[in-house]
């Protein structure tokens, strides 16, 4: 069996490389399978195919029937039982075949529909159900194979309906002698065209934590089966898509001495922080998963601009760069109050810059425009970070933060 299915990989790479034109395949099959007549390999401790059941199945409805003879009864009884398997199974099938799909796709420079495949998938199987089939998908194996054959279009599968029908009905007995690994090998040849090293190494440079990814993948799909290695991607797939939305990029903010633009002062070394003001972006919108990161580094960096400022003074401003932040939802909101009311505690205050319009009315509807209050928004960056610096620089401050803050608390309820 070694030797059949080494000498069966050695022919189909070799046929690939030198005569990439002819059905790699189907020579290698029909050449097995005369090769395995002749010696009589079935004898001698090779696996073969064996009898394979000729004819095509007749189509008929599904379902079965219970004590009292009822038809629809049972169908209901079935489809009950069967349901939550039937929707695993269509999920992981699903998942198999939109993941090959992707690979060719990318492969061959077209645009895949994944409405369309899932429609294709659910009609296949839906008429397959009159036939009594097994649920079917794209596969890796199978799509490899077909892929090598040379197939580019739909016709492959027309035609592969077409030559299937023509074997169930006249050519079984010839697959008799067949060894399974010839079978077992051409999926190999296949199959390991699909390893992409170059794009590993990519993903090694660029991104290591897509890397892992892929790693973690494949190493599922050796050991455990390519349905699990395919669930196990997708899980951790969703885990670094959860890990990466709760930990935006959130930026303190510089402005540089020559051209005067804002910039993260971890990129751009020489972009001057002003004392007492806190100028800080979010690269994301804000929401339930990311607000107690987005109030943490709003702390953190008032925290650093109250320590540039005169040992007798708390004041400070937090300046918000909010063009990044396209939305917001109620736990967005109800952090910034209490942020809000946290710096005015201790004698700041808060200020926005380039709000977009959806932002705006979220903050409108929340009540917090009238608790920063509305001469506090900017539409630029620029004159916020002026307007604040004008406040600090002003010592003459008529209005008591407790005030502030005790206005805002009674306004709280009745806007929110």
């Amino acid at each position: 069996t070694l030797l059949v299915g080494t000498v069966a990989i050695g022919a189909g790479i070799l046929l690939r490389r030198t005569a990439p034109r002819l059905p790699g395949p189907m020579v290698v099959v029909v050449a097995g399978t005369l090769a395995s007549w002749l010696l009589g390999l079935g004898g001698r401790g090779v696996d073969v195919v064996g009898v394979v059941p000729a004819g095509l199945p007749l189509p008929r409805l599904p379902g079965s029937t219970v004590g009292d003879g009822s038809w629809l009864v049972g169908t209901l009884a079935d489809a009950r039982s069967l349901l939550p398997v039937a929707i695993a199974i269509s999920l992981v099938g699903f998942m198999e075949s939109i993941a090959v799909a992707k690979v060719y796709a990318s492969r061959n420079r077209y645009d895949i529909d994944a409405d369309q495949e899932l429609r294709a998938l659910g009609a296949a199987n839906l008429a397959g159900a009159f036939f009594q089939s097994f649920p079917v998908t794209g596969g890796f194996s199978r799509t490899a194979v077909n892929g090598q054959a040379g197939a580019r279009s739909q016709i492959a599968s027309l035609v592969s309906v077409v030559v299937v029908g023509v074997t169930l009905l006249f050519l079984t007995p010839l697959f008799y002698p067949l060894p399974k690994a010839i079978l077992a090998a051409i999926i190999v040849v296949a199959v390991a065209g699909l390893v992409d090293v170059k794009t590993a190494r990519t993903l090694w440079r660029i991104d290591r934590q897509d890397f892992a990814l892929m790693a973690a993948t494949f190493l599922a799909t050796l050991f455990l089966g390519i349905e699990e290695g395919i669930v196990v991607g997708a899980a951790l797939s969703i885990m670094v898509v959860l890990y990466r939305i709760t930990r935006p990029s959130i930026s303190v903010l510089g402005r540089e001495p020559v051209t005067g633009r804002f910039r993260s002062i971890d990129h751009h070394p020489d972009a001057k922080i002003e004392p007492g003001i806190a100028v800080l972006r979010m690269d994301a919108s804000l929401f339930y998963g990311n607000a107690e990161a987005f109030r943490d580094a709003a702390r953190e960096a008032l925290a650093g601009a109250r320590a540039r400022m005169p040992p007798e003074t708390e004041r400070a401003v937090l300046v918000v760069d909010g063009y990044p932040i396209n939305r917001t939802d109620s736990t967005g909101l109800h952090m910034l109050h209490e942020l809000v009311y946290e710096i005015r505690a201790v004698g700041g205050r808060v200020y926005l810059a380039g709000v977009k319009r959806s932002l705006a009315e979220a903050l409108e509807a929340g009540g917090l425009t009238n608790v920063v209050g509305p001469e506090h928004f900017f539409p630029d960056l620029p004159p916020a970070v002026d307007a604040a610096h004008a406040w600090l620089r002003d010592a003459d401050d008529p209005t008591p933060a407790s005030d502030l803050d005790i206005a805002a608390r009674v306004a709280r309820p009745e806007a929110l």
